[in-house]
């Protein structure tokens, strides 16, 4: 934040071993902090943002309320294509038939109208897939979330090395920001503006405060 320029790890030596430092890369700002002081920092930040039993039961209930929404509009999706499939397949048995039958078709029309119908039943059956929801089992889902979600320092002491900035990004994708051993993000994950919102219409109080974005001067 001193600077608006991103940290970097670097390593430092001491007397008897190196440690791990994060630092700016402009050398005229030359602020450094250890690793283990950052991500401290950080993990107090995810704690702070667990979420709430309240949020979890809401959170369950939009889930299976959209995953049934998607559910009910594929099922509606897959009868119209089916039928639509059934159609096609009838039209090129009819013409089939009377080419064979000699009704007055010939080779070159037959050729044509089959290649025609068959290039609308291959798109029929291609969207007929794509419709098929894969089979979820939303609850199992919605577990691993609730797991995840309510304990984001554990979830993050899980992590190897190259998965921590992957799993922050998931969480905050525009990032953090440092500046006078505090740290800062510019988000507010939906769960902490709901707890907000829950809290000020059952309190009456100003919402705690803290995840506001630390910015340069």
């Amino acid at each position: 934040g001193r600077c608006a320029t991103p940290l970097t790890g670097a390593w430092s030596k001491g007397r008897s071993k190196h440690y791990a430092y994060y630092r700016c890369r402009k050398s005229r700002c030359s602020k450094s902090i250890a690793v283990d002081k950052l991500e401290g920092l950080v993990l107090d930040v995810l704690h702070d943002v667990a979420v709430s039993p309240e949020v979890v039961t809401l959170f369950r209930a939009i889930v299976q309320d959209t995953w049934n929404d998607r559910t009910e509009l594929s099922r509606e999706r897959e009868a119209i294509l089916r039928k639509e499939d059934n159609r096609l397949r009838r039209r090129l048995n009819s013409l089939t038939d009377k080419y064979l039958d000699g009704e007055g078709i010939d080779a070159a029309t037959f050729d044509e109208h089959k290649k025609r119908i068959t290039a609308e039943l291959d798109k029929t059956r291609e969207a007929l897939a794509e419709s098929v929801l894969p089979d979820v089992d939303v609850a199992a889902v919605v577990d691993l979330a609730q797991m995840l979600l309510q304990d984001l320092p554990a979830c993050w002491n899980r992590l190897q090395g190259l998965e921590k900035p992957q799993f922050l990004r998931a969480l905050f994708p525009e990032g953090f920001t440092y500046e006078d051993d505090l740290v800062g993000t510019a988000e507010i994950p939906w769960w902490i503006n709901e707890n907000k919102h829950s809290a000020a219409a059952e309190t009456d109080l100003v919402p705690r405060t803290g995840f506001e974005p630390v910015l340069p001067p």
